[in-house]
């Protein structure tokens, strides 16, 4: 969600001012139950959409909480309670993919995540979670093929601890392999960590700190729509704001279905005086959403 649509949410519902509050304090559970609050009683449009937003997004963290601790039936749950608010998140259906395979629900998981890569085909996540559910059910050439697709679109995937996996699977030892092949994901990335730092940096409003962070890890991982999108976020906020437009339009050539990607876009060219470009950008975030609040509320009648 952009930092736009959330901020229009505050002071007009004190329950969803408190839910905000807890969200960022990672009281998760009870922002879900202050968000519910303003589902059942909101009567603000804007609010009332925000608060759905953010339910979801909550209810993604108890799941991503409750994968670190291996609870990987509550995990589903939760991931399964955010699909029902937003079932074309691709994250969404990646993170609930990840729960089902570790359950041996693997029908389940496939569904996830051929729906995440219709929604983004070049989510190298995804594609390596193809990979290793393909290679543990015993499909040994087609999830290796996956694999090595992956790693064409993110070669940061390609370390010491995958060329193990692939020597355990030249000799015949694919247990130890499949192990292998997915503790590459697990352990966090170079791309994982500057991200990590750089959206910490931002939320502080080190700006300048930020961009560097996320120009780093774009330099790892070049075609990540999310690392481009944030990166232009840091850029227009400081002031570098035809760097922030590139970014952007970089995000949406890797993933044109990237909506938070075209809605800072349109509001780029709002604020910066190119009424017609903002319009056109602003049509096409309805396109992706015709629900987008900020979008409807900036077209011209």
């Amino acid at each position: 969600m952009s930092v736009v649509g959330r901020m229009m949410g505050f002071g007009r519902d004190d329950n969803y001012d408190r839910a905000i509050r807890l969200y960022d304090q990672g009281d998760f559970p009870g922002a879900i139950e202050a968000f519910t609050r303003v589902l059942a009683c909101g009567r603000d449009p804007v609010v009332v959409r925000l608060a759905k937003f953010y339910t979801a997004e909550a209810y993604s963290c108890l799941g991503q909480e409750a994968m670190k601790r291996h609870e990987y039936r509550q995990a589903a749950d939760f991931f399964d309670k955010a699909l029902e608010i937003h079932p074309h998140y691709a994250d969404l259906r990646y993170h609930a993919a990840v729960a089902c395979r570790k359950l041996k629900d693997y029908e389940a998981a496939e569904e996830h995540l051929h729906e995440a890569l219709t929604i983004n085909p070049r989510f190298a996540r995804a594609v390596y979670e193809q990979g290793l559910l393909a290679y543990e059910r015993g499909n040994h050439e087609m999830g290796l093929k996956r694999l090595q697709q992956a790693l064409s679109l993110n070669p940061s995937f390609r370390n010491e601890k995958f060329h193990q996996a692939f020597e355990q699977h030249e000799k015949g030892q694919h247990e130890r392999a499949s192990r292998s092949f997915e503790a590459v994901i697990e352990e966090e990335s170079p791309v994982a960590v500057h991200a990590r730092v750089a959206d910490a940096l931002y939320k502080r409003g080190l700006f300048a700190q930020a961009a560097e962070e996320y120009e780093k890890a774009i330099n790892l991982a070049p075609t990540y729509a999310d690392l481009r999108c944030h990166y232009g976020l840091a850029l227009h906020a400081l002031g570098r704001t035809d760097e922030s437009i590139e970014q952007y339009k970089k995000a949406l050539e890797i993933n044109p279905k990237y909506v938070e990607a075209q809605l800072h876009l349109a509001v780029t060219y709002r604020d910066t005086d190119q009424p017609e470009l903002a319009q056109e950008a602003f049509c096409r975030v309805l396109e992706l959403d015709p629900n987008n609040i900020v979008a409807k509320n900036n077209i011209r009648p």
